[in-house]
C-alpha cells in the first residue's frame, strides 16, 4: 500500500490554495509596515472609487513614488466580484506620470480610479490603482 500522495494531489488539496493566499496577504502587510515606518504611504483605490491622498498632518506635500493601474492579484478589490473579472492578473500599466500630474506638490488631492483617466489595459477585468507616495518637506 502506497501512503505517499503525488505532488499533483498535494497541490490540489484545498488548504494549499488558502495557505498560499495567506502567505501573500502577510507579505503585503509586512511590506506596508516597512514602508510606513520609512515615511512612505501606500494606497489602493478600487476601480470606480475615489481615494484621497493627504499630507495635511505633516509639514510636507505629496511626492508620488510609483503608481500602477490594472490587476496583479486575485484578491485586491475582489469582494463580491465574479471569478472571471479577476482572473487576468497580468494586466498593469504604469501611471506614475498621470498621478503625479494630478497630485504632486499638493497637501491633498482626490484621485479617482477610472478607466477614462488611466485607460483600460484589460477590458473585462476589474482593476485597481496601486500607488506609493511620501510627504516631502
Amino acid at each position: 500500500m502506497n501512503t505517499y500522495a503525488s505532488f499533483r494531489e498535494f497541490q490540489s488539496f484545498p488548504l494549499i490554495h488558502t495557505f498560499n493566499m495567506l502567505v501573500q496577504k502577510l507579505s503585503w502587510i509586512i511590506l506596508l509596515l516597512f514602508l510606513c515606518q520609512h515615511g512612505i504611504e501606500a494606497a489602493v483605490i478600487c476601480e470606480g472609487g475615489i481615494g484621497i491622498l493627504s499630507c495635511e498632518y505633516t509639514s510636507g506635500t505629496i511626492n508620488i513614488i510609483k503608481a500602477t493601474y490594472g490587476r496583479a492579484d486575485r484578491v485586491t478589490c475582489a469582494f463580491w466580484i465574479p471569478y472571471y473579472h479577476t482572473a487576468n492578473t497580468r494586466c498593469r500599466r504604469t501611471v506614475t506620470n498621470t498621478v503625479s500630474y494630478r497630485c504632486h506638490g499638493r497637501k491633498s488631492c482626490y484621485l479617482p480610479a477610472y478607466n477614462t483617466i488611466f485607460g483600460d489595459p484589460c477590458v473585462g477585468t476589474v482593476k485597481y490603482l496601486d500607488l506609493s507616495y511620501t510627504c516631502r518637506p
